[in-house]
Parts: structure tokens; sequence; C-alpha cells
């Protein structure tokens, strides 16, 4: 086990040293913890280097903030262009989404839930909104308070305009005025639009899994 020993040295009426008075006090379940931060850290930076993906590091007891050069880049800047503080995060956040940000961070910090995951807007030098998923996890010390939450950015932007156009192209075959059957590799029908229901006669389910011919 690991110890901390806290001594007095004991003198007598003028002075003379006579005994030293002592505790040990148990410290493995700290010492442990510390461990297991230094390992997670470890870890957590290998990952880092193996991604893109941009890094944060927020202490909570100085309210210190870090970011990595990846990170600042996700938003067109260079690593000596913006500081490392929280105010960069607050202006460059879509403010319903910093508000969302905010209170999910402090369920997060109260232990309400494991980890921060979430999908929000940041503004680019350039003057564009990116699309960000955000991940964070809270490191607790041996009295189980938070003392920093560590996160990355990843840059979805491209994801989600795919999403957008992939919306778009369905609510224009739904609403097309053309019939629009979709078929299988078996040649069996996956999908109707409405104007096909109209057409036909065959409601969408007596459709599903009918040869079209």
């Amino acid at each position: 086990i690991w110890t901390e020993q806290r001594n007095l040295l004991i003198y007598d009426n003028e002075g003379i040293p006579l005994a030293i008075d002592g505790i040990a006090v148990d410290i493995t379940s700290q010492k442990d913890a510390e461990e297991a931060l230094s390992r997670s850290e470890e870890r957590f930076q290998l990952a880092m280097k193996a991604s893109n993906d941009g890094l944060f590091d927020w202490n909570l007891e100085t309210n210190e903030i870090y970011y990595s050069p990846s990170w600042k880049k996700m938003l067109g800047y260079e690593d000596y262009e913006i500081p490392n503080d929280f105010s960069v995060w607050e202006t460059t956040t879509d403010p319903e989404d910093l508000a969302k940000s905010w209170e999910l961070q402090q369920k997060l910090i109260a232990k309400q839930i494991d980890r921060f995951v979430l999908e929000f807007k940041m503004k680019h030098k350039a003057g564009h909104w990116i699309d960000i998923l955000s991940r964070a996890e809270a490191i607790f010390n041996a009295k189980g308070k938070a003392i920093r939450i560590i996160g990355t950015h990843t840059d979805i932007s491209e994801r989600k305009h795919a999403e957008e156009k992939l919306r778009k192209l369905s609510q224009a075959v739904e609403q097309s005025p053309a019939s629009v059957v979709i078929t299988n590799p078996q040649g069996k029908i996956e999908y109707v639009n409405p104007k096909f229901t109209e057409i036909t006669g065959y409601t969408t389910d007596e459709a599903i899994g009918q040869n079209p011919n």
C-alpha cells in the first residue's frame, strides 16, 4: 500500500528534542486514481496522434483550457491566431448550441451522464458555419470531484451536407408527379411513391415485396 507520513518533533521545556510523534495515512486509493488517470491520458494522446480530430482540455479548477492546433485549424486558424481561452468557444459557437453545450457539460460534471456527445455549429474564420461533432469525458479526482473535461471535435460538415441532399432528394421523390418504384437486387419492390399508389390503386403495403412485372 501507499502511505503518507505526517510527523511532529516533540521538545522539552529547554528545547531539546525528546521524541517524534507521527501517523501514517493510507493514500493507496489516491495513488491508484492518479496512475489510472496517467494511463488514460497516455492512451488518449496516442489515439489523438493517429487522428485528425481537434483536442480540447479544460481544467475545471483553474478554468484554463487548451485547444490543439488541429482544433483551431478546423475553424480556419493557425495555432498562434487565437488564444487558449474559453471565450473562443463561446464566441465561435452558435448561441443556441452554446446553451445546449453548457447544459450538457454541467450534467457531465454532476455525473448525471457518463459522456458528452453533441452536434453543433461553429463559425469558421472565413465567415461560414461548420458542423462539429463533439465528444468529451470528465476526469474526477479521488474525492469524486470533476477536475477536467477532455474531448475532441470532428468536422462533420460533409456528412451533414450529404444528409441534407439525401433529404431533399427523398422529398422530391415523394412529391414527384411521376410514378417511382425502387426494387432490390432480387427484383422485388422495396419502395413506391404516392404517385404510384394513385395511378395503380395499390396501397404501399400491397406493393412492397411484389414483382413489378
